[in-house]
């Protein structure tokens, strides 16, 4: 390999290593729930070049905090932070809703790798590989775990039947079962 081709070689690599480095991961953040004086701050927030995990906390207590002037600060107090889903198990694919109490506050709600900031209610899309419901207010933590139930197992059971039933057929034939002649001269 001469000069040229290594350097250039060389080139094409550090190029490719560029562009990959431009190109922003794709954010599950959302803003929705934010009232619209702070709406601007949360896509602020997203837009900005943090960590995920920094703009997940940003975001929830942007969601927490009010913008009026507070004189004296009151202690912090537990809300009763609860959620709800509206059954026990989802098949995958189906909508979780998720029901939020009290109803007036913004919360942090987390499924999987997605994380929404809203008041009363919310839905996610169920995936088999995530069962956890997460809600965050403040201090605050409320769990819900959920049954996502696959088709994979359907699947399974149906190809170990059939599976069966060729060995069962197979080994009939092959020792001439006279169950295997009754049924054969039946089905003619």
């Amino acid at each position: 390999m001469d000069k040229k081709t290594g350097l250039g070689i060389l080139l094409v690599a550090t190029l490719l290593i560029k562009i990959a480095l431009a190109i922003p991961l794709v954010s599950s953040l959302t803003c929705e729930g934010f009232t619209e004086q702070k709406l601007e701050d949360c896509q602020y927030i997203l837009a900005s070049d943090l960590a995920e995990d920094e703009k997940t906390d940003l975001l929830t207590l942007l969601a927490s905090e009010s913008y009026e002037e507070e004189i004296v600060k009151a202690p912090i107090s537990n809300v009763g932070l609860k959620i709800e889903t509206d059954q026990r198990a989802y098949n995958v694919g189906e909508t979780i809703e998720v029901h939020i109490f009290p109803k007036d506050i913004v919360v942090s709600v987390t499924y999987g790798d997605t994380t929404k900031f809203v008041k009363d209610k919310t839905s996610f899309t169920a995936k088999e590989e995530y069962n956890r419901i997460t809600a965050k207010y403040k201090e605050e933590n409320d769990d819900k775990v959920v049954t996502i139930t696959g088709t994979q197992r359907l699947l399974l059971a149906w190809n170990i039947f059939v599976f069966f039933m060729f060995n069962y057929f197979t080994y009939s034939v092959l020792t001439k079962s006279s169950w295997v002649a009754k049924w054969l001269s039946a089905v003619s």
